[in-house]
This record gives structure tokens, C-alpha cells and sequence, in this order.
């Protein structure tokens, strides 16, 4: 841990070192891949090393490559290696400015635009909730979509800042966006929690609709049981997962999961739709809704495999006659049949059944299957591995290996687990987050306060396929999701959260922001970090990162510590 926190206090001071001082002239620092260079009106910029000139931009000539965001910020295309010494020429259209630069050890992040959101009200660790926020970049990485949690969809030009349209589409929260295209014209799929819960498909340019599906109609609505509760948005029907396929069809899950006469229940399906019609190629069930929870899945990159992991977090109403709670089930994502099931064995004595938060992955051919679990449990599937068994029923898979990660751990005589709550799989390994520290339910009796951190909290693992440990990272507070590029170098979680807890106490909070890693680099956790980017206000857990790897889009939200002291703002950050 003390080397995990040197390294981040190294990155920060790198990242401070590269964007501090105020001096008239341009700031020039080396970023991944690259060199950055910001002055309002830049016009021209030469880099020479050794005497020999290395790189030459100048603005309405050829790009060679280089990026101009703003009209004031420049990311050139530069192989630097640390120790290596440059000359930096740059000219405005009223000074010409040289500036004097070593490599270092480690790239700077580069911050691109910020987007200023809606007025909220700041939450805090004891009261409210974070803003459910969504972003999503198009395939091209030229447009990042966002969805607030006020029901707002902005769509903005990322080299420009500048905000193409604003719509305000939801009576809640704008929940999920998938990019696709009809006839050569961009489109936005956009699901919404709202006692309607519609999943749209609108002109993504203009934000005007083309179709729309009210899932409450299947799922069915309700209303909250009592009054300023700031959970009620999360008792209506909602869009949980929404991916674009290939050919152009939408995936979803529509989850209803509300209190009713002191019972849960859930209403949950998944939808295929034609994404150019809004037409239900199939549902699962076909013929009912799910009386079980389901908050995520994933799908293989060809669309034909899909997996999910049926579970809830308070025992259901109801159960179904065919499909069970706390079971991992494979479909085919052409037909939405059944391919597989494993009915996940429930860690007893500290649970009852299997539950699952975002810890649902497929590799990209579908040819594997990973899980992570409330309970501290990875998993790891074969999705080939299916056998039949005696009486019938659908074909039964196992994992290949298990890790107990966050598994119940006694403290004294207090039990304590950490969920493993995200989980990815690269090309040739799998990757688990645990954010935090938990006592499993019905444990103990009553409220009590967590005697120690579970040792595996806080937390990111990568393992080979053959299930040997590749590498781990423990990070200075609560790591949320994993976000992967499309060729699986970069990786990235955001701190969110958990780092707040200090300020309960009256004590300094964990900082905040996201740590980008690069998962080509050879050796130990200690290896992979990047960089480390801050930010003032606590970062919501849902982010995402462009297809090329080169963009991250992360949430700053605001909240009031401890001392009543408001921190950070309602927007959104754009980083190379």
C-alpha cells in the first residue's frame, strides 16, 4: 500500500507539474503518445531535439496527425521517451514564445473541454444521492452524448466544446445512450428511468424522435411509497443496459424493482429491438416478466451471445416456475433462447442467494464468461462447456475457476466482505473491482459500524484466463467500474465516493478523479498506472472511454463534506 500510495502521490505531482503556473506564455507538457501545447491564437508550432526539427504544425496547413481543441489547445504526435530533451517554438499571432522541455517519467493527462450541467442540489454522505449521469462517445469519437440526471440530453462536438443540442426527453433521469446509424444518419437509442420508462431512437444531430417504447407497459409503473424519498427514482421502470449491435439492432434490460404492502417486487425483461423500426425482434421471457432482478449483461461483439445474472438484493414476491434467482443464464442474442444456465451455489452462512451489481462480462468472441459477486466470489466460464444432465431442462455450465477475492472475513467477531461489484474481461485477462467494505446481511443484528477494511477493499485484480494472478492495484479510496478501450490496452476506474467517508468524521477525504492504466505495460501493478487525474468533487460511477482509447469522459458531481463545505460542480470532464 505505502508503494501503491508513493506512486499515486508521484502522479498527482506530475499531473500538477504539468498544468500549474501562470505565466504569459504557453503551457507545453508531455501527454500519452504525445506532446500538448496550449496558447489562445496558437498558430504555429515547431518541436526540434538534438538540433534536428522533429515536428512542425501550423494552423490551415496539413494536421500530420495533430488535434487543435478550442482553438487554444494542441495535442501533437510525438514518441517521446523520459530523460530526452526538446525545444518548443510556438507563435501566436502576436508573440513568439520558446520554451525548454525534458521528458518525464510519466505522461500528464490533458483536460480537453468541460460541460457545465444543470443546477443540483449537493449531496452528501449522510443525505441525497449523487446525480445518475450518463455519457457515451460516438464510434467516430468526434460526439460525446450525455444524459443527466434532471432527464436532459446534450449532444457535444468534442474538438469545439461546442453543445450541437440540449433536449430535456425524460420526466427523470436520462439512464442509458447507445450511438447507431439508419441510412448513413447518426442515431441515439436513449432509455430513461421515469414512471414511463421509454427507450428512444432520435435523429442524433437534432434530437428529433423516430420511435419510442414505453417498457412500463410490460414492467408495469408504481409510485413511491412515501414522500421526499431521494431513492424514488430508482423504484421506476428503467433502462439498466442498452447496447448497439453491429447491424444496427438495440439491446436492452428493462428493470422495475419497487416496495409495495412491505414486499419487493420486480418486473424485468430483455428486449431486441430493430433499431430502424423500434420493432421487439425477441424478449426474454418471451410470454412473462422476470419476477428477479437483473442490472446488467453483457454481449459479444457479433451480437450472438448474451450473458446475465438473475438476483435481488431482498428476497422477491414471487418466484418463476422455469427460470431462477441468483443464476447466471446464456442466451442466444440472435433468438433470445436459452443456451445455458448455472445456478450460482449461495455462500452460506452469510448469504442466502447469489447477487451481482456490474460483474458480468463476456470476452469479445463470446467464447468466455466472468462474474463478479456481492459475496466476494470471480467466476470464470468456458461458454462452450455446457453439458446436458438427467431430467432435461437446459444445458448446465460450471466455472472453470473461482477466486475468493472479498469473501466474508471475521474482524474480531464481525464478518466482513468486499463485493466484487465490476468485472471485464480483456484479450488475454479478466478484471475484478472491489470498491469497498461490507458485513454481509443478516450477519448481525441492528446497524454497526465496520470494525476494519476488508483486506482485499479497494482493489483491482487481473488474471490470465488460465486464472493466475497477473498483476493487482490497491488504490488510495473506493475504485468504481472498468472502462476499456477497444483494442483493451486502456483500462481506467474512477475514484467515486468512498472517500468520502472521512468527512463523517470530521477527516480529510480520499481524492477524487479517475487513474488510467495501460495494461501493455510489462510487470507488476506498480507498472500499469498512467496517470492519476483529480478532480474537486466526487466522480459518478458510470464513465466511459472512446473506442480508440484516446478520449475519457468522467462526471464530476457536487457534494457538501462533513463541515458543510460544498465541493466540486455538475459538469463534465473530457481527458486525453
Amino acid at each position: 500500500m505505502r508503494g501503491g500510495l508513493f506512486l499515486l502521490i508521484f502522479l498527482f505531482a506530475a499531473f500538477m507539474s504539468g498544468c500549474s503556473g501562470n505565466e504569459p506564455g504557453p503551457r507545453v507538457y508531455f501527454v500519452r503518445d504525445g506532446l500538448a501545447v496550449e496558447l489562445p491564437g496558437i498558430t504555429t508550432v515547431t518541436v526540434r531535439s538534438e538540433g534536428a526539427r522533429v515536428f512542425r504544425w501550423q494552423r490551415g496547413g496539413e494536421d500530420e496527425g495533430a488535434l487543435l481543441f478550442a482553438g487554444k489547445k494542441l495535442l501533437l504526435p510525438l514518441e517521446w521517451s523520459p530523460g530526452k530533451k526538446y525545444s518548443v517554438e510556438v507563435r501566436n499571432k502576436d508573440t513568439r514564445f520558446t520554451s525548454r522541455v525534458t521528458a518525464p517519467l510519466k505522461p500528464s493527462p490533458m483536460l480537453l473541454q468541460r460541460v457545465e450541467l444543470e443546477n443540483v442540489i449537493p449531496f452528501s454522505i449522510d443525505q441525497g444521492t449523487a446525480p445518475d449521469t450518463f455519457v457515451k462517445f460516438s464510434g467516430d469519437n468526434k460526439y460525446l452524448a450525455i444524459g443527466s440526471s434532471h432527464g436532459y440530453l446534450r449532444v457535444v462536438e468534442v474538438r469545439t466544446g461546442k453543445v450541437v443540442y440540449s433536449r430535456k426527453i425524460a420526466e427523470g433521469t436520462v439512464k442509458r445512450i447507445g450511438w447507431g446509424e439508419i441510412g448513413g444518419q447518426r442515431v441515439l437509442y436513449v432509455g430513461e428511468q421515469s414512471p414511463d420508462g421509454y427507450i428512444y431512437c432520435l435523429d442524433a444531430m437534432t434530437g428529433r424522435e423516430i420511435w419510442k417504447y414505453r417498457l412500463a407497459d410490460d414492467i408495469e409503473t408504481s409510485k413511491p411509497e412515501r414522500e421526499n424519498d431521494s431513492y424514488a427514482i430508482y423504484k421506476f421502470p428503467g433502462v439498466y443496459r442498452l447496447k448497439v449491435l453491429p447491424g444496427g439492432d438495440v439491446v436492452i434490460v428493462g428493470t422495475h424493482g419497487w416496495d409495495s404492502e412491505g414486499k419487493r417486487r420486480y418486473r424485468c425483461l430483455v428486449y431486441r429491438f430493430d433499431g430502424r423500426t423500434g420493432r421487439i425482434k425477441w424478449r426474454w421471457p418471451s410470454d412473462r416478466t422476470l419476477p428477479y432482478g437483473l442490472t446488467w449483461f453483457d454481449i459479444s461483439d457479433d451480437g450472438r451471445k448474451l450473458l446475465l445474472l438473475t438476483s435481488t438484493w431482498r428476497p422477491p414476491e414471487q418466484t418463476d416456475s422455469v427460470y431462477e434467482n441468483g443464476t447466471l443464464y446464456c442466451l442466444n442474442g440472435d433468438t433470445g433462447a436459452v443456451l445455458w444456465e448455472y445456478k450460482v451455489p449461495p455462500l452460506r452462512p452469510y448469504y442466502e442467494r447469489a447477487t451481482a451489481w456490474q460483474g458480468v462480462a463476456l470476452s469479445g468472441d463470446g467464447r468466455y464468461a466472468v462474474i463478479g459477486l456481492n459475496d466476494g466470489r470471480g467466476m470464470f466460464f468456458d461458454t462452450e462447456r455446457a453439458v446436458k444432465t438427467e431430467g432435461g431442462g437446459f444445458l448446465q455450465n460450471s466455472p472453470l475457476w473461482v477466486k475468493e477475492l472479498g469473501t466474508p472475513v471475521l474482524i474480531g467477531d464481525i464478518p466482513v466482505s468486499s463485493p466484487v461489484s465490476y468485472a471485464e474481461a480483456g484479450k488475454e485477462e479478466v478484471y475484478f473491482v472491489l470498491p469497498g467494505t461490507s458485513i454481509p446481511s443478516g450477519a448481525v443484528k441492528g446497524k454497526m459500524r465496520k470494525p476494519a477494511p476488508h483486506p482485499a477493499a479497494n482493489q483491482l485484480y487481473a488474471f490470465g484466463f488460465d486464472g493466475r494472478l497477473r498483476w493487482k492495484w490497491k488504490s488510495y479510496g473506493s475504485m468504481q467500474g472498468i472502462y476499456l478501450s477497444g483494442d483493451k490496452r486502456w483500462l481506467f476506474t474512477v475514484n467515486a465516493l468512498a472517500g468520502m467517508a472521512g468527512s463523517r468524521r470530521g477527516g480529510q477525504t480520499s481524492p477524487f478523479g479517475i487513474t488510467l492504466f495501460d495494461t501493455s505495460n510489462k510487470g507488476a501493478g506498480m507498472d500499469k498506472p498512467v496517470y492519476l487525474y483529480p478532480t474537486e468533487g466526487p466522480v459518478f460511477f458510470m464513465a466511459d472511454i472512446s473506442e480508440d482509447g484516446r478520449y475519457i469522459a468522467l462526471v464530476e458531481v457536487p457534494f457538501t463534506d462533513g463541515k458543510g463545505t460544498e465541493k466540486g460542480r455538475y459538469r463534465v470532464h473530457i481527458i486525453h
